[in-house]
């Protein structure tokens, strides 16, 4: 089964995109609260900011786990050509990072005039 990690942005993050860094330096320079039995089975993975979907990217397969908390560093690689950047999610969770299956994240794309 195909699952996507969500990575969700804090105001923060999007400030240091704004003043020049990638979004993908941004999220692979940070340690994220998920552990390793949870993201198995990941492949990809999307950044949203407030329910809007800024990026993809693969997941390589190097990721450092911290023994001592528990969280996750991940190495990302962008995606040039998606069908989920633009589009706007409805997932409230207060979880950064979570992980959902394709099927999931299909129900929870907003579509017409919910965007």
């Amino acid at each position: 089964m195909n699952k996507y990690l969500l990575l969700k942005l804090t105001d923060t993050q999007v400030v240091k995109v704004l003043s020049g860094f990638s979004l993908e330096s941004v999220l692979s320079g940070e340690y994220w609260r998920i552990t390793q039995s949870k993201f198995e089975g990941a492949t990809k993975a999307l950044a949203v900011f407030r329910g809007h979907i800024l990026g993809e990217y693969t997941i390589a397969p190097d990721v450092i786990v911290d023994s001592k908390t528990g969280k996750s560093k991940f190495l990302l690689e962008p995606i040039s050509v998606t069908d989920y950047v633009g589009q706007k999610i409805h997932y409230p969770t207060s979880n950064r990072a979570s992980v959902v299956t394709i099927e999931k994240l299909e129900n929870i794309i907003l579509k017409g005039e919910n965007q």
